[in-house]
Formats: structure tokens, C-alpha cells, sequence
């Protein structure tokens, strides 16, 4: 998550709204589609607001090298642990395979 947020610039919510339909590593390319955003203390699957935040975010080799093996390893987790995978497939989630509240990933900064 870091590598994407430092070396792209995306925004909290867009880290915690990415799934794996949106990444092609093929490719080398994230589509920012959806975001997760707070509402009344609650996580919501939500839209970039403007236009200019629904983007094509082009990945370099070591990014894709990173997002591969990040999916290889939260792949094994989940069978290791018994968990059902996200259908939603999101790219970043906490440790029970769940996908990261905005307010939340805040933990996974160390903020």
C-alpha cells in the first residue's frame, strides 16, 4: 500500500476502494473507479468525486512485481486461515480479508 500511495498519489480512500478488477498487471495499469469514503462513522463504497479522479494510473515493473506478490501472499493467507476470499476482490484489506475502512487504514500507516 505504501509503494502505491508514495509512488502514484492516491488518497486513502482510493487505496482502501481498490479491487482487483481495477489492477492489471499485464498491462502495467489501476483504474480508479471507486473509493471507500466515511459516512456516519460507517465505511461506504463510494465514486471519485470529479471526473479528473477517475483515472488510469500506470505501473512501473517494480509496482507490479510488488502487487503480484502482494496477491500471491494475501492468497495464502486466506487459505491458511480458512477464509472465504472478498468477493469484491479488493487489493488492500485487514487481516481477516475484509476490506480497509479510509478512517481505518490510518493503522496500517502507523498514523
Amino acid at each position: 500500500m505504501w509503494a502505491v500511495a508514495l509512488t502514484r498519489g492516491l488518497r486513502r480512500g482510493e487505496l482502501a476502494g481498490l479491487c482487483r478488477s481495477a489492477v492489471d498487471l499485464g498491462a502495467g495499469t489501476l483504474q480508479v473507479t471507486t473509493t471507500r469514503v466515511m459516512v456516519n462513522g460507517y465505511p461506504q463504497e463510494s465514486t471519485p468525486k470529479t471526473k479528473v479522479g477517475r483515472r488510469s494510473v500506470p505501473l512501473d515493473e517494480h509496482l507490479v512485481a510488488l502487487l503480484t506478490a502482494h496477491r500471491a501472499a494475501q492468497n495464502a493467507e486466506c487459505l491458511r486461515a480458512c477464509l472465504r476470499k472478498d468477493d469484491r476482490g479488493y487489493i488492500f484489506t485487514n487481516e481477516l480479508g475484509a476490506p480497509l475502512s479510509p478512517a481505518g487504514s490510518r493503522t496500517a500507516w502507523g498514523c
